[in-house]
C-alpha cells in the first residue's frame, strides 16, 4: 500500500495545482537591439552596408527593478521582477540587387537575435504572479529591413525604409519571457549631414491580448524611437543619445498618459570598431556599451539599465577599378590640353595644325590663311604640295571590348569567349607580391565584365588565382588576387551571384607547364 501512495504522490506532482495561477503571456525583455552595428542600439537606420557585409556577436543587458507593483490599499511594493540579465545572440547580413524584378535595386539586410534570460530574480506577493528565477529562453527574433529610398553608405542625405520584425514563441511563460507570436513592422526615417545621423522610427507590436494585472492591459501597442549619433557608423566608431517608448493599445485612450502602462527609457551609448585578424581572417572587432535610465513605471520599465556587447565582421573588401583617360580620343596625334577640339581630328594642311581642329572649326577667329601672319602671302598650301608637311602617324582607335576585332585597332584590354574558354589579352596583372590590380590591367577588368554582361550574360563563372609550385603552401595570395578580380567585376555592375573566386597552386594546364595568373572559367562547361 505504501508503494500505491508513493506513485500517486508523484502523480500529482507531475499535475499543475490548481491553486497556482499561470503567468501572463508578456515578455519582460522591452529592450530588443538591434544586431547591425550601423543601428543605433535599438533604434533603426537606413544604413545597411555594403554587399553581402556581415556580423555577428553577443549583447548583454542589466536591468535593475524591471517589474514592480505596488498594492492599491497599503502602498506595499512587490518586486516580481528586481534583476534582469539578458544576452543576446545574433547576426544580420546586408544584400542588394535581388533576383526578383520589383526587388532589383533594393538594398536589404537581414537579422536573427536569440535572447536568453540569464538571471531573472524576484520575489512572490500578493499580485497573482510568480517571480520567475533561473534562465529561460526568450522570443527568437527574425527581422528585415527594406530600404525604399536610401543614400550611399557613410553619404549625407536622407533615408527612408521599412522594417519588418517577426517574434516567434520561443519563450517562456512562467519565466515572463514570450509574447507569443508577435509582428513589429515600423517605418524608418533618418537624416545624415557629416558625422552626425538622426534616427526616427515609428511602429506597432501586433499580438494576441493579455493581462499583466487584471486593470494592467498587454496586447497590440505603438512604440516610437528617437536616436542621435555622431562619429562614422562605417567604421563603427559613434555616439550619442536615444530615447524610446511604447504604449499599449489595448486600454482605455484616457489610460495611454498614465506611467504605469507605457514604458519610456532614456540611454546614452556608442560603439568603437577595431581591425581584428585574430581569428584567421581579416575583420572588425566592435565593442558596445551603454546606459539606459526609466522614465515610467510600466511593466519591464527597469530603472535603470547597463548594457555592454562584443560583435565580429569580416573585413569588407573595397576594390576600385582605375579609371584611365584617354589623352587623345580623336586620334590626331594632339593630346591633352593642347587639343582644343577633342573630339574632331585635327586636318593637317599647314594651317594652325597644332590647336587640333579643322580648319573650318578653327580656334582662331581668322578663316582665310592669306590674312595669317605666320604664312607667306600669296602661298595657299591647299594647292602647293610641296608645302604640305609629310603625313603624322595617328594612334588608331580602341579595339572593342568584346566581338569581332576591326584591323589595325589599338589593343585595350579584350576579353573574349572562345565557346570552350575565356581568353584576355593581355592576362591581368596585379602590383608585386600583393593583390592590387595594376592600372593597366583595368582595360582587360573592364572588357571581362562586358563580356560576362553580354555574350556570357547569366552564365556563372570561377576565377581561379593560379600560382607556381615554389609558392609557400601558406600563402593567401592566390585567394586574396582572385577575389580581387571578383570585388572589381562587381563594382563593374557583375552581380556578386554569379561569382565564385578559388585560389589554387600547383596546377598544370593542358601542356603539362604551371598555369599562373588569373583564369577565368565558366561554370558548367568542359
Amino acid at each position: 500500500m505504501r508503494w500505491v501512495m508513493a506513485m500517486c504522490a508523484a502523480f500529482m506532482a507531475l499535475v499543475p495545482g490548481a491553486a497556482r495561477a499561470e503567468n501572463p503571456r508578456v515578455n519582460l525583455e522591452t529592450f530588443r537591439p538591434s544586431g547591425s552595428r550601423r543601428d543605433l542600439g535599438s533604434t533603426r537606420t537606413n544604413e545597411i552596408g555594403r554587399w553581402l557585409d556581415f556580423s555577428a556577436g553577443l549583447l548583454f543587458h542589466y536591468g535593475a527593478g524591471a517589474f514592480s507593483v505596488a498594492d492599491a490599499v497599503d502602498g506595499t511594493r512587490q518586486e516580481v521582477v528586481s534583476d534582469q540579465l539578458f544576452m543576446e545572440i545574433g547576426g544580420m547580413f546586408s544584400t542588394r540587387g535581388a533576383t526578383s524584378a520589383l526587388l532589383e535595386d533594393s538594398e536589404l539586410s537581414f537579422q536573427i537575435a536569440i535572447p536568453v534570460a540569464l538571471v531573472q530574480s524576484g520575489e512572490n506577493g500578493f499580485t497573482p504572479i510568480t517571480a520567475p528565477s533561473g534562465a529561460a529562453f526568450g522570443d527568437m527574433r527574425l527581422e528585415a529591413k527594406w530600404i525604399l529610398a536610401g543614400r550611399e553608405a557613410g553619404n549625407s542625405g536622407f533615408g527612408f525604409g521599412t522594417d519588418l520584425v517577426v517574434s516567434l514563441p520561443t519563450g517562456s511563460r512562467d519565466d515572463l519571457t514570450t509574447d507569443g507570436f508577435q509582428v513589429s513592422p515600423a517605418l524608418l526615417a533618418d537624416w545624415s549631414f557629416g558625422p552626425l545621423v538622426v534616427a526616427v522610427n515609428l511602429g506597432g507590436h501586433l499580438r494576441e491580448s493579455a493581462k499583466v494585472l487584471p486593470d494592467v492591459p498587454a496586447g497590440t501597442s505603438f512604440f516610437w524611437r528617437v536616436a542621435a549619433s555622431f562619429g562614422n557608423l562605417l567604421n563603427s566608431h559613434h555616439a550619442g543619445p536615444s530615447l524610446q517608448g511604447m504604449v499599449d493599445l489595448e486600454g482605455n485612450a484616457a489610460d495611454w498618459g498614465d506611467p504605469n502602462t507605457q514604458q519610456i527609457e532614456a540611454r546614452l551609448g556608442g560603439r568603437v570598431g577595431f581591425a581584428a585578424d585574430w581569428f584567421g581572417p581579416a575583420g572588425r572587432l566592435v565593442v558596445t556599451a551603454g546606459v539606459g535610465f526609466g522614465l515610467s513605471s510600466g511593466w519591464g520599465q527597469p530603472t535603470w539599465r547597463g548594457i555592454l556587447g562584443v560583435a565580429w565582421s569580416p573585413e569588407t573588401r573595397v576594390v576600385e577599378i582605375p579609371v584611365v583617360v584617354d589623352p587623345d580620343p580623336d586620334r590626331d596625334g594632339i593630346k591633352g590640353a593642347a587639343d582644343k577640339c577633342p573630339t574632331v581630328p585635327e586636318v593637317y594642311d599647314n594651317v594652325r595644325d597644332e590647336d587640333g581642329c579643322p580648319d573650318d572649326m578653327g580656334s582662331d577667329p581668322s578663316k582665310d590663311p592669306a590674312t595669317d601672319p605666320t604664312k607667306e602671302p600669296g602661298v595657299d598650301p591647299t594647292k602647293d604640295p610641296g608645302t604640305l608637311p609629310a603625313p603624322q602617324e595617328t594612334t588608331p582607335a580602341p579595339c572593342p571590348p568584346s566581338g569581332p576585332r576591326p584591323e589595325g585597332c589599338a589593343e585595350m584590354g579584350r576579353a573574349r569567349w572562345t565557346g570552350q574558354a575565356i581568353v584576355l589579352e593581355p592576362p591581368i596583372r596585379f602590383e608585386t607580391d600583393t593583390a592590387t590590380i595594376r592600372v593597366e590591367s583595368a582595360d582587360t577588368v573592364r572588357a571581362l565584365a562586358a563580356l560576362l554582361g553580354t555574350e556570357l550574360s547569366g552564365k556563372r563563372v570561377r576565377i581561379e588565382g593560379h600560382f607556381k609550385a615554389a609558392l609557400d603552401a601558406t600563402s593567401k595570395l592566390p585567394e586574396l588576387r582572385a577575389n580581387a578580380v571578383l570585388d572589381a567585376l562587381v563594382a563593374a555592375g557583375v552581380r556578386a551571384d554569379r561569382l565564385e573566386a578559388i585560389g589554387l597552386r600547383y596546377d598544370l594546364d593542358a601542356g603539362g607547364k604551371v598555369a599562373a595568373g588569373i583564369v577565368v572559367k565558366v561554370l558548367g562547361t568542359k
